[in-house]
């Protein structure tokens, strides 16, 4: 995966649990937050009594630039606040869970440089990584 594909993965999963941590606060707050999703997501229909007691919600989002990126929406009800949910998302690292296959995770600013990439010394040292490396050099 790029950065770019990265970064637009992160934006829609981020833009699901925002949208959903607006769902979760008082109706007074907001007056339809199931409109206020369908304004700038995929799902245009939720029934958010169903939704509270179910799964995370995917579906495809719209087309990107280049067909070999896929863009996927999520949605999904969380308890707490907005500001709770923010912090969880923070402190998530995907790599404590094994059937995510994810090795090694960092945050990267906008505009990244070389030593934004210095974790990658410290990856574990095992077939999978070892492969993945290999595969990578063949690339240069």
């Amino acid at each position: 995966m790029n950065v770019e594909t990265i970064v637009r993965v992160r934006l829609a999963g981020f833009a699901g649990v925002l949208s959903l941590a607006l769902i979760g606060t008082p109706r007074s707050a907001y007056a339809d937050p199931v409109s206020e999703l369908a304004s700038f997501s995929i799902f245009d229909k939720v029934d958010l009594a169903q939704l509270a007691k179910t799964d995370v919600k995917t579906a495809h989002g719209p087309p990107m630039r280049n067909p070999r990126f896929l863009a996927v929406q999520s949605c999904y009800v969380a308890p707490g606040s907005p500001a709770q949910q923010m912090e969880a998302l923070r402190r998530w690292n995907p790599s404590k869970y094994r059937e995510l296959k994810v090795f090694l995770h960092s945050d990267l600013p906008s505009n990244p440089g070389p030593a934004n990439f210095e974790k990658l010394k410290n990856a574990p040292d095992n077939a999978s990584v070892r492969s993945f490396v290999t595969a990578t050099q063949k690339l240069s």
